[in-house]
């Protein structure tokens, strides 16, 4: 994982600069900045716009069998007739979803993003999806820095369902939230545009503020690629030439856990020391979260903000 100091990138070019040929005896003060609005050079501000986050897929499904959380509940019926059970199934789910950078840029000014979009969940059933969801993520891209940006929510499903349970028997009931957890890669992208500034020390001079246009500093880092970025090479810019945009591209990652469908799970056994067969059901729900956050993927619902 890395992040282009863009600040190391203009100490660079300074400091080669400063020993470019024919300045002999030149050296770097170590000051450099953005030039900004209004300066009295007249020369371009330095601005960075356009600071996006995009979703490299917007469709996950999880494998069959994924299990985000599970509890059961046990029914004993010692009598000689069948009885009915009526069960509230429960289970809270701690929905998450983070944000990090693996390729990102960063300078004086914060370069971050709140991306909203929409991921299509779904649960595999053979060559099918059993179940889908849709959920929308309001979540903060930080192209600056590697650390994580996390958020979490608990999400309680819930069922109410009866069971018949035979005489001299017990009734397993498994209550399971399927789903699980999820990478999704993402493209980051922002432009800049504008000039720097470096002060040099000239012999019998003195000090020299140079202003310059940032496609010096990119070139002279050899990150000047094709478009869009990042290059072939890995090059992290695309700028044509002084006075252009220079856009930067960068990769980050979306992960998280989430609850797609509840699944009942019934098991029937005979009580110890009594004659029968172990038999076993299952049942897919389309549960809704106690909230009313989780519905079927004909209703696009917010779970993040």
């Amino acid at each position: 994982m890395t992040v282009v100091d863009f600040n190391q990138l203009i100490t660079e070019y300074a400091q080669s600069l400063a020993s470019s040929p024919g300045n002999q005896g030149v050296t770097f003060t170590g000051q450099y900045g953005y030039i900004e609005a209004g300066d009295p050079s007249g020369a371009p501000p330095f601005t960075v716009s356009n600071v996006v986050a995009n979703p490299d897929t917007t469709t996950y499904n999880f494998s069959p069998g994924s299990s985000v959380f599970s509890s059961s509940q046990v029914v004993q019926n010692s009598s000689d007739v069948p009885i009915t059970q009526n069960l509230a199934l429960g289970q809270a789910v701690q929905d998450s979803n983070s944000t990090s950078t693996t390729n990102g840029l960063s300078t004086n000014y914060s370069i971050t993003t709140k991306s909203t979009f929409t991921i299509k969940f779904g649960v595999t059933d053979g060559n099918s999806i059993s179940e889908e969801i849709d959920a929308t993520f309001g979540q903060t891209f930080n192209f600056s820095t590697t650390d994580s940006n996390t958020q979490t929510e608990s999400q309680n499903w819930t069922e109410t369902t009866s069971f018949t349970v035979p005489p001299s028997s017990q009734m397993t009931v498994l209550y399971t939230v399927l789903g699980g957890t999820y990478t999704i890669n993402t493209t980051l992208t922002c432009e800049l545009q504008g000039c720097i500034w470096c002060t040099l020390n000239y012999p019998g001079i003195g000090d020299v503020k140079e202003i310059v246009d940032i496609y010096f500093v990119i070139e002279n880092a050899g990150l000047n690629g094709s478009y869009p970025p990042p290059g072939d090479t890995g090059t992290p810019f695309s700028i044509s030439q002084p006075g252009e945009i220079a856009f930067f591209g960068g990769t980050g990652e979306f992960t998280g856990t989430q609850g797609i469908q509840s699944i009942v799970t019934a098991t029937s056994s005979p009580l110890p020391g009594y004659p029968g067969q172990t038999t076993t059901s299952t049942t897919p729900l389309t549960s809704i979260n106690s909230d009313g956050t989780v519905t079927p993927a004909s209703s696009s619902i917010p779970i993040y903000s």
